[in-house]
């Protein structure tokens, strides 16, 4: 919290991170992988706590990974997450985040629902 003028301005950052994190997972996995995606659960909290004290590449990198809505977290994202975490590249942030590139990239692979919901199609967000 150092990097803060006063707690409730750091709360305000971990929970804008955490929003923009969750929505973008809820968004782009179907609604029974989400639910059993234990160790993102487990974990979104404590990245979210990390990243407000990650320096401005980390943070714009997991911009980058996790989009705002409507977009949606695609294969490649998942991929690069994993690859990004596997390697050390998050400064500290990916030890919270290890597993999720690789059961992400795993369940839009394996299941046509969680295809389905991580494909951003603009004509489908403005009929919903």
């Amino acid at each position: 919290m150092e990097n803060y003028v006063d707690e409730a301005s750091y709360n305000a950052d971990v929970e804008f991170w955490r929003v923009r994190i969750t929505s973008a997972v809820q968004r782009s996995l179907c609604e029974g992988h989400f639910e059993a995606f234990q160790d993102f659960h487990d974990g979104v909290e404590d990245l979210c706590h990390a990243l407000t004290g990650a320096i401005k590449r980390i943070r714009d990198q997991m911009a980058v990974f996790f989009p705002p809505p409507p977009f949606r977290m695609k294969k490649m994202n998942w991929i690069q997450f994993a690859s990004w975490s596997e390697y050390g590249h998050g400064d500290g942030v990916e030890e919270e985040c290890s597993t999720w590139g690789y059961y992400g990239s795993q369940c839009v692979k394996i299941c046509p629902d969680c295809k389905a919901s991580s494909v951003f199609s603009p004509s489908n967000e403005t009929a919903a």
